[in-house]
Parts: C-alpha cells; sequence; structure tokens
C-alpha cells in the first residue's frame, strides 16, 4: 500500500473513534454559497489568509462544523508536479472540519466534504468534473446517506 493510503487508514480509524453526537435531526439543511466549485489553492497560499479564497466557503459550512472561520487551519498534500494542492483540508485541532479534494487534476476541488466531530455529514460533488457541482449527499452520524439531491 502506499504511504497516503495507510495514512489516510490510520487517521479515519482514529476519527472515527471519536463520539460526535450528531443525529439526522442535528443535520442543517444546508446549501452551498455557490455551485462552482473552488480553485484549490497553490502550496504556497496556504501559508498566508485563506479567507479571500475560502472565506465563503468557511463561513457557509460553519453551521454544519460547528467552527468559526478563523478557528480552523490548512494544510495540503500537493498535486505531483504542480503547485497546487490536491487535497485541501481545514482542520480544528486535530479533526477535519473541511476537505476539498481535486480528484482528477485540474486545480479545482470536485468533492468537499463537510465534517463535525470527525464525521462526513455532507458531500458536494462535481461528478462531470465540469467545475459546477451537481450532486450533494447528507449524511448521518452513522454514516448512512440521509438523502441525494441534484443540483
Amino acid at each position: 500500500m502506499r504511504r497516503s493510503t495507510l495514512l489516510f487508514l490510520a487517521l479515519t480509524l482514529a476519527i472515527s473513534a471519536i463520539p460526535t453526537g450528531v443525529s439526522a435531526q442535528d443535520t442543517p439543511r444546508w446549501s452551498p454559497p455557490t455551485t462552482q466549485m473552488p480553485v484549490m489553492p497553490t502550496m504556497a497560499d496556504l501559508q498566508g489568509d485563506l479567507t479571500a479564497s475560502a472565506g465563503a466557503w468557511l463561513r457557509a459550512a460553519e453551521p454544519v462544523t460547528g467552527a468559526a472561520p478563523a478557528a480552523l487551519r490548512a494544510a495540503g498534500t500537493p498535486k505531483a508536479g504542480s503547485t497546487h494542492t490536491q487535497i485541501l483540508r481545514f482542520t480544528r485541532g486535530p479533526v477535519p472540519a473541511m476537505v476539498w479534494t481535486d480528484r482528477n487534476g485540474d486545480a479545482r476541488a470536485d468533492l468537499i466534504e463537510i465534517y463535525r466531530g470527525g464525521t462526513v455529514l455532507i458531500q458536494l460533488i462535481d461528478a462531470d468534473y465540469n467545475g459546477q457541482a451537481n450532486v450533494m449527499r447528507v449524511y448521518d452520524a452513522s454514516g448512512t446517506l440521509i438523502r441525494e439531491e441534484r443540483l
């Protein structure tokens, strides 16, 4: 297995042990600030303030994450051969609040996951890689899909 896969599995196991207290009733109705998926920042951008580029997303996710944007820290995994991040994690301590992933390498997020207490509650997906979100999935604390919406 690749090192990144092992790290992901270890982190997933560690986070899954954190109690969340989140139920289906606690999951707010949420909508993204826009259906246009955000551009992935460069690794150098992570050293600065991401409020201009990610602020609307962080503010929109706050009711789900329970974390104020100012309390979040950004860390990224670079895309091979590029200055852009391939995975961008916004965390509060060791627990993720939001993760942006560029699965096709076009420097634009095509999967956004929003967490509370280490559990993914919302996935926003650009399934056809055209830069626009077209699927939103909402989960409960046990990982059960509550609803899937076409955008």
